[in-house]
Formats: C-alpha cells, sequence, structure tokens
C-alpha cells in the first residue's frame, strides 16, 4: 500500500532529487563521473610526460602507448560480447548458461591473452626495430623518469 504522507522525504528537490531517486540515472551519473576523473587523469600524464621527457622520448611513449592501444580494442571487443550475450541469457532466464558461458569466456579469453603476450613477447625485437625505437639499454637510459 502506497501512502505519500508516511514515506521519509530525502529533502531534495529538482535535479538532485530526480537522480536520487531512479536507478539508471544514478548508474549513468557515476560512470560519467568516473569517466571524466579517468579523462583528467589521462591529460595529467599526458602533461607530465610531456614536460619531462624530451621531444624523442616523449614519441616513444606514444608510440608504445598507441600500440597498446590497438591491442587494447580486442579486449574491449570481447567484452561488449560477452556482456551482450550475458545480458540475452539473463532476459531469457537461462542462468545456467549465463554460469557456463561465464565460466567459458574466461578460459578463453585467459589462453587467448597468454597467446598474445607470448606472441607480443617474440615480436618485440621486431617491434623494436620497425619503429626505430633503438636497444632496450638505450631506452632505459633516456627514459629518466621511469627509473629511479
Amino acid at each position: 500500500m502506497h501512502i505519500p504522507f508516511l514515506e521519509k522525504s530525502s529533502g531534495l528537490k529538482g535535479l538532485p532529487r530526480l537522480i536520487s531517486s531512479d536507478r539508471f540515472i544514478t548508474d549513468n551519473v557515476v560512470m560519467l563521473a568516473a569517466g571524466v576523473a579517468v579523462n583528467l587523469l589521462r591529460y595529467g600524464y599526458q602533461l607530465a610526460m610531456g614536460i619531462m621527457l624530451s621531444p624523442a622520448d616523449y614519441g616513444l611513449l606514444m608510440s608504445l602507448n598507441s600500440l597498446l592501444v590497438i591491442v587494447g580494442i580486442l579486449t574491449q571487443t570481447a567484452g561488449a560480447v560477452v556482456t551482450k550475450t550475458t545480458a540475452t541469457l539473463k532476459a531469457d532466464n537461462q542462468w545456467d548458461m549465463v554460469c557456463w558461458f561465464y565460466r567459458t569466456s574466461l578460459k578463453f579469453n585467459f589462453f587467448v591473452g597468454i597467446g598474445l603476450f607470448g606472441i607480443l613477447a617474440a615480436a618485440g625485437v621486431f617491434i623494436t626495430r620497425w619503429l626505430n625505437l633503438g636497444s632496450a639499454k638505450n631506452i632505459s637510459n633516456s627514459c629518466y623518469v621511469f627509473l629511479p
């Protein structure tokens, strides 16, 4: 039974009340705030590295960062597929399939991750030559920010 005058009032009015009353909006506001915070931290990192590193070392850092972003697209795609499939199975009330799919996808992603790590570790020499990075000893000596 719904009795409005007996319900506890939050004391909020307008937009804050709308945000706090709807779970969907609250979750989206939290995600938006987290996204803004992460982007501000990224900007601060870029600014700090731009100040601390020489132009050649900054270019090296950005080229390696770009490679990580390219590899990261694979993990984001896999995450989107797992999310969509899990939501579809949950909507159909197939909880046993959700559990099986989640376990299977974790195992698959683990082994794919190990394989990609091995491939990238083996290809490190070729990537170094392709990007004209020099030897690892020269890189560690020039990137004084990362090493005490």
